[in-house]
């Protein structure tokens, strides 16, 4: 995997890719800003499974996918969402780069199909977010299965609580700066949270809404510029990924979560920011901008109801059709291995008449809070929390799971951080709770 000759990587950086050696690199959450680090990572001409990625989120492993498709050496990526599929393409050996969050490379250990002896490197991407999730456990048993890997750590700042994480898995290591650690809070900002596939829909609703004049939509990602070629067409909007000397914006508008050298330009241009975010993204924004406030934005919720009511009734409509008794024997060795629930959701987007756009799937967070059956908690407590408590809309709650000590709490992408602030502020059955997205 040659590295640019453009790269910011230090010296000292690159001498330890190439090497082989441990590096940590200081770098915004974003898939962006760790390009070049990809680019100088060194590979070899062995088949196999080369590199574990381990993300925060099956979000962050979309986004980091798609950067490194236009990398060379990392083909084939995958980026896991589950491991069934995960384990038959690394069996096949068609894997080079796998992408996937601790508890899948957890799973995929625990079925003896991830070779973990013999992986050339580790990159933890948002090594600091995995570890304030409650990840520590697992990525200590990752990296002990992987003794002979080289070492990547990424954070947005390698100081606190991860320095005790970094000393102990990559001791002495160089340090590489792709960004400047957040400092004090002071640049003004909204943001909307939204799944990466819905970066284009959010954008229109932003600018329906707010109705701007010269808007500055900064797309730090080459390989996306491309999603935005409609918007290129209103002479009112600049595509740019870097905001155009001496010139001024009423919106400046970002496609992913900046760094704050680049946060402080975009508001030194523009009247006023407002930033598209992954859920998981947030915490390192709430570090960068103050006062930092989200932006409703109706549309894209009324949108997402309204296909979601179509669903609905084109499932209901096959049901009143006709007998299903032959699709149910199909599907039914596929019950033994997932929840049912999982099999109806991959099976939704078909679900919708050939007349009808299919709906896209949405986007959920798994949130984990700190009661469980040991606390008699039932699902119930918790729906009602977010229902009545949090104010959260009925549909944005998913399935929910009671183990002996905590729950967890599938929760619409979009609703997870409004979720997790006002579940932190209530009590179930006597018991003050807590929550954290997984």
């Amino acid at each position: 995997m040659a590295g640019h000759t453009d790269s910011p990587l230090d010296a000292g950086a690159r001498a330890a890719l190439e090497s082989g050696k441990p590096l940590v690199c200081v770098a915004p959450p974003a898939a962006w800003a760790v390009a070049p680090l990809f680019a100088g990572l060194r590979g070899s001409d062995v088949a196999g499974l080369r590199v574990l990625v381990l993300v925060p989120n099956v979000g962050a492993a979309a986004d980091l996918a798609r950067i490194l498709h236009h990398i060379a050496g990392f083909e084939p990526v995958h980026a896991s969402s589950g491991s069934p599929r995960a384990s038959r393409l690394l069996a096949a050996g068609a894997v080079r780069t796998l992408i996937a969050t601790p508890a899948d490379a957890v799973r995929l250990i625990e079925q003896s199909a991830l070779p973990m002896e013999q992986l050339p490197a580790v990159v933890l991407l948002g090594a600091d977010a995995l570890l304030a999730a409650g990840h520590g456990a697992r990525l200590d048993t990752l990296l002990s299965e992987a003794r002979n890997a080289q070492r990547i750590m990424v954070v947005a700042d390698d100081a606190g609580p991860v320095r005790e994480f970094l000393d102990r898995h990559a001791r002495r290591a160089p340090v590489a700066a792709l960004g400047r650690a957040p400092g004090a809070p002071g640049t003004a900002a909204r943001y909307v949270t939204v799944d990466g596939d819905r970066r284009v829909a959010a954008a229109r609703a932003v600018l329906d809404s707010l109705d701007p004049g010269a808007t500055l939509l900064w797309e730090p990602a080459p390989d996306r510029i491309e999603l935005w070629a409609a918007f290129g067409e209103d002479p009112t909007i600049t595509i740019a990924g870097e905001p155009p000397a001496e010139r001024r914006f009423d919106l400046a508008l970002a496609a992913d979560v900046p760094g704050a050298e680049m946060l402080a330009r975009l508001a030194q241009h523009a009247g006023q920011v407002v930033i598209l975010i992954r859920a998981d993204q947030l915490p390192y924004l709430e570090r960068l901008a103050r006062p930092l406030r989200a932006l409703r934005v109706p549309g894209v919720l009324d949108h997402e109801r309204d296909r979601a009511h179509e669903l609905r009734q084109a499932v209901r409509e096959r049901i009143a059709r006709g007998d299903v008794a032959a699709e149910l024997l199909a599907l039914a060795p596929l019950f033994d291995e997932f929840d049912p629930a999982l099999v109806a959701a991959a099976l939704a987007r078909p679900a919708v008449p050939a007349t009808s756009a299919a709906p896209a799937l949405t986007a959920w967070v798994k949130v984990q809070v700190n009661l469980g059956r040991r606390d008699k908690v039932r699902p119930a407590d918790l729906v009602g929390a977010l229902l009545n408590g949090v104010g959260l809309p009925k549909d944005h709650v998913g399935r929910i799971e009671i183990r002996d000590t905590i729950s967890e709490i599938d929760i619409r992408v979009e609703s997870a951080p409004r979720a997790i602030e006002g579940l932190g502020q209530l009590s179930v059955r006597g018991r003050a709770l807590s929550a954290r997205a997984l």
